[in-house]
C-alpha cells in the first residue's frame, strides 16, 4: 500500500463537513439559477423545496420555501414535467421510486442547493437500490420515469441482498450531473447502472462500489463526460470477467471523453461485446491493477475459490466490438497489465487506436485473438501514439488462435507512425504465428520493420511525461482486508485538495484572487479570448479566462492536459461563483499555494 493512503479517516470527514460549510456560506449570498440547463423556461415550472430537518410526518406541507418537503420521495411524486425540486443540504434515509417523470426538454430536475452537500443513503438498511424508476429494469421498455435530472447529490450505501444491486438505475433522458455514487467493501452492488437510452452522466465521480462503477446495456446515444471513476470492484467480483470501474455491452453510439480512471481492480474501462460506433477520447486512465483475490460472490458456485488475474489491471479494453470503434488522444500510464487491450474486436469496421500516450504499462497495446465464433480480431489501426517505459513489450499480441501470419498487414492491422521511448524492456514488439507456430520478438524499431513489416514511419523520439508515475503493483491475497485499503495503489489525500476547498478557505469573493489547486486541464479553446477549464479530482471543473497569449502558453506548458495526482497551482481573478459553475481570469501559475489572496 502506499503510504500517503494512509491516513485519519475521521480527520478528513470531519474536514470535508467543514470545507462544505465554508461553501454553503460562501455561496448562499449568491444569485444561483435554478432552471435545468436543457430545459426552456415555461410559465407552467414549479420550485419545489425539500428539507431534512422539516417534520411533516402527515405530509401535508406545499413543498415551498417556507414550508418544505420534508422527503424527496413525496417531491418526487408531486413534481411534473418541467419542475425543479431543490433539495437543501442532510442527510435523507429513503429510498425514491419515480413514478413518472418528466419530457423531452421538460425534465424534472431533482438538484441539491448546495454541490454534494445532499445524501441519499442506504446505511444500516437491507436496500438493494436508492432511485429509480417504476417498472421492471430488467425489460428496459417498461421504466416509465423518463427525463430525469440529478444534479449535485450523493447516493451512499446500497448493502441489499439481491444477486446484484445498484444505487442508481438511469432511464431514458436521464441526466446526472456533478453527483457521486458510492457504495463500500463487499457489497454487492454496482454504482450507476444505465437501463436507457439518450443519458447523460456529467462530472459524475463513481468511487468504492463493490462491483462497477458504472454499467450498461443495449444502451443508445449514452454520453459519459469528465466523470471520475476510482477504486471500484471492492467486493471484488472476477475482474477478467465481470468488474472493473465499468462495464458496458451492447451500445450504440457511445461517447466517452475527460474521464478520469484510476486504482480499480480490474480494467479503467471495459467495452464488452458488440458495442458498435464507440468513442473513448481524451481521458485518463491510471493505477489500474489486478491480482490474486478470493471469490466473494456468495450466489456464485466459485465462492471462496482463489483466483489470480494479474492481467486484468488494464487502462481500457475493448473485447468482441464489430466495429467502429476509435480509442484517441487519451492519456494512459501506471496500470498493472496493458494500456490498451484490443480482444476479439474490428471484425465488421476498424478499431482505431490513435494519438494516445502509453506510459510505464506492462504493454502498451495488447491484440488478443481468441476464436470465440464471429467475434475474431479484425482491422485495428494503431498509429500516431506514443509509447514509453514499457514493462513487457510495445506492442505484443496473446492467445493467437486466429493469427496464421507474421505480417500483421494481411489480417488487416496496421502499426505504424508511432513513437517509441525507452522501454524497459529490451523487446519492442511481440508476435505469434500460431500456424507456423512462429513467435516473433524484436528488440529495435529496425528489426520491427523487417520481420514483421511494420512503423515504415515509426520513430524512435523522445517522450515527455510531466507527471508522477504509481508504483502499481498485483494485490495478494493478504491484501483483502475488511476495509480494503492496502488494495490501493494511488494515494487518497489528493482528493481532498479541491478547488472548493480553496475558495471557501480564502473566503473569496467576486473580483478577487484566488489560489486553486489544478490537477489536470482540458484542450485550450482558441478564441477572443482563449479558454481552458481546469480540474481537481472531486470533478469540479473551472472555467479560465486567457486574456492574452502569454497567458495561453503559462497554461499550455504549465499545466498537464491530463489527469495527476499532484497538483498544479493557478492563481485567477474570480469572475463567477455559483454552487455548480466556477470561472475566473487566469492570473499565474504559483509554486506554492501559501499565496494568498490579492
Amino acid at each position: 500500500m502506499h503510504p500517503a493512503a494512509i491516513g485519519d479517516d475521521g480527520r478528513l470527514k470531519s474536514l470535508r463537513r467543514i470545507a462544505t460549510a465554508f461553501i454553503a456560506l460562501l455561496l448562499s449570498a449568491l444569485p444561483v439559477s435554478h432552471a435545468a440547463p436543457s430545459a426552456p423556461a415555461s410559465a407552467l415550472a414549479h420550485t419545489y423545496y425539500v428539507d431534512a430537518t422539516v417534520s411533516d410526518p402527515a405530509g401535508t406541507n406545499p413543498g415551498t420555501s417556507q414550508q418544505p418537503f420534508g422527503t424527496i420521495q413525496k417531491a418526487a411524486d408531486t413534481a411534473q414535467p418541467g419542475d425543479t425540486i431543490l433539495i437543501r443540504p442532510g442527510v435523507y434515509k429513503e429510498q425514491v421510486l419515480l413514478h413518472h417523470g418528466g419530457e423531452p426538454g421538460r425534465p424534472i430536475t431533482l438538484q441539491a442547493t448546495v454541490r454534494h452537500g445532499v445524501e441519499i443513503t442506504g446505511r444500516d438498511s437491507d436496500w438493494h437500490w436508492l432511485m429509480h424508476s417504476v417498472g421492471n429494469p430488467q425489460h428496459l421498455e417498461s421504466l416509465v420515469s423518463r427525463y430525469v435530472t440529478l444534479r449535485g447529490i450523493v447516493f451512499s450505501d446500497v448493502v441489499g441482498p439481491l444477486d446484484w444491486n445498484e444505487a442508481v438505475t438511469m432511464a431514458d433522458g436521464w441526466r446526472m450531473e456533478d453527483c457521486v455514487v458510492k457504495g463500500g467493501p463487499g457489497y454487492l452492488s454496482d454504482g450507476i447502472r444505465v437501463r436507457g437510452d439518450d443519458c447523460t452522466i456529467l462530472r459524475t465521480i463513481s468511487e468504492d462500489n463493490g462491483m462497477n462503477g458504472m454499467a450498461g446495456d443495449k444502451n443508445h446515444n449514452l454520453r459519459i463526460q469528465d466523470c471520475v471513476l476510482r477504486r471500484n470492484n471492492r467486493l471484488p467480483e472476477m475482474p477478467g470477467g465481470n468488474c472493473g470501474a465499468c462495464k458496458f455491452l451492447y451500445t450504440t453510439g457511445l461517447r466517452v471523453d475527460g474521464i478520469v480512471s484510476y486504482d480499480n481492480f480490474g480494467s479503467g474501462w471495459w467495452l464488452d461485446w458488440d458495442n458498435v460506433d464507440y468513442h473513448i477520447t481524451n481521458s485518463t486512465f491510471f493505477g489500474n491493477h489486478g491480482g490474486t483475490y478470493r471469490y466473494n460472490h456468495p450466489d456464485r458456485k466459485e465462492f471462496g475459490e482463489v483466483q489470480s488475474a494479474d492481467w486484468s489491471g488494464v487502462g481500457i479494453w475493448s473485447e468482441g466490438n464489430p466495429g467502429p470503434g476509435l480509442i484517441a488522444n487519451n492519456t494512459i500510464y501506471s496500470n498493472l497489465a496493458c494500456g490498451i487491450g484490443v480482444l476479439e474486436s474490428g471484425f465488421k469496421a476498424p478499431i482505431t487506436v490513435r494519438g494516445n500516450t502509453i506510459v510505464d504499462c506492462g504493454r502498451c497495446v495488447e491484440l488478443r485473438a481468441m476464436l470465440r465464433g464471429d467475434h475474431v480480431l479484425g482491422q485495428v489501426d494503431i498509429e500516431g501514439n506514443r509509447f514509453k517505459a514499457w514493462r513487457d513489450d510495445a506492442v505484443g499480441t496473446s492467445l493467437e488462435d486466429t493469427i496464421k501470419t507474421v505480417r500483421p498487414a494481411t489480417i488487416g492491422i496496421t502499426i505504424n507512425g508511432n513513437d517509441y521511448d525507452s522501454g524497459r524492456s529490451e523487446k519492442f514488439v511481440s508476435w505469434y504465428d500460431k500456424a507456423d507456430d512462429k513467435r516473433i520478438a524484436t528488440h529495435s524499431l529496425l528489426e520491427s520493420q523487417q520481420d514483421l513489416g511494420i512503423e515504415a514511419n515509426g520513430t524512435l523520439a523522445h517522450v515527455p511525461f510531466p507527471a508522477q508515475l504509481i508504483p502499481v503493483r498485483a494485490t495478494t491475497l493478504a491484501d483483502w482486508t475488511d476495509d480494503r485499503t492496502r488494495v490501493d495503489d494511488v494515494p487518497r489525500a489528493p482528493e481532498d485538495i479541491t478547488i472548493d476547498g480553496a475558495i471557501s478557505a480564502a473566503k473569496a469573493r467576486l473580483g478577487s484572487n484566488v489560489v486553486i489547486p489544478l490537477f489536470g486541464r482540458k484542450a485550450i479553446m482558441p478564441g477572443r479570448p482563449a479558454v481552458a477549464e481546469g480540474y481537481d479530482l472531486d470533478a469540479r471543473y473551472v472555467r479560465m479566462i486567457l486574456s492574452n497569449a502569454s497567458a495561453a502558453k503559462a497554461v499550455a506548458t504549465g499545466i498537464p492536459q491530463f489527469a495527476t495526482i499532484t497538483p498544479t497551482y493557478v492563481m485567477i481573478r474570480l469572475t463567477k461563483v455559483d454552487p455548480y459553475d466556477i470561472e475566473g481570469t487566469f492570473v499565474r501559475i504559483v509554486k506554492s499555494p501559501a499565496i494568498l489572496p490579492g
